[in-house]
């Protein structure tokens, strides 16, 4: 849905961000299995606000930074504050959501799609999803996925075809005069 402070949403997707990650093994101390998920920066180490993005916002052409949330939310901004972009992750099913609320530049304007590996995406080491489990005594491990693989911006450039079922016609008589031999009403602007 619309958050009508950030704007319409231009885009929405969200992943399985769960099957990043292979199933923990929580050896002779048993405990839960089903990890925990956040999003951080490198080896699970917490975000901090202001991180650099690596995108640009095309309406002002700003960097777009971080301003994070929570451990499971954080924004891409551009530097009025305003909502780029929002990610976030289910702590409990990994599940990751990404809406954005403003264009990015996009690096090669002979293409108006720029899908797949010519999407724009995040510089490395900006935001990490980490899965974190804890066995029955205490101990925890994580691993962490860089989301720069994993996330991108597509362009949605424009679009124009011909009308093929043609509704003009642009004629002209070698006459500009009526029948009464008077000069027609309908001259050229420029011939006054």
């Amino acid at each position: 849905t619309d958050n009508l402070a950030w704007g319409a949403v231009l885009g929405y997707a969200s992943a399985a961000g769960g099957n990043l990650f292979a199933a923990a093994d929580m050896g002779s101390d048993g405990g839960d299995a089903d990890p925990a998920y956040s999003l951080t920066s490198a080896d699970g180490e917490p975000l901090e606000d202001g991180a650099v993005s690596g995108l640009i916002e095309t309406a002002t052409g700003d960097s777009v930074i971080l301003d994070v949330i929570s451990a499971t939310e954080v924004h891409g901004v551009n530097s009025d504050g305003d909502v780029v972009f929002v990610l976030k992750v289910n702590a409990a099913t990994g599940e990751l959501e990404l809406a954005q609320y403003s264009a990015v530049q996009h690096n090669d304007s002979s293409d108006h799609d720029e899908p797949g590996l010519s999407s724009e995406i995040l510089d490395a080491g900006v935001v990490f999803v980490t899965a974190t489990v804890a066995d029955g005594d205490g101990d925890s491990a994580h691993a962490s996925v860089d989301l720069r693989d994993v996330m991108a911006f597509e362009d949605d450039g424009p679009t124009i075809e011909a009308n093929l079922e043609r509704q003009v016609e642009l004629r002209v008589d070698e006459t500009v005069r009526d029948e009464d031999g008077d000069e027609d009403a309908v001259l050229p602007a420029w011939t006054d």
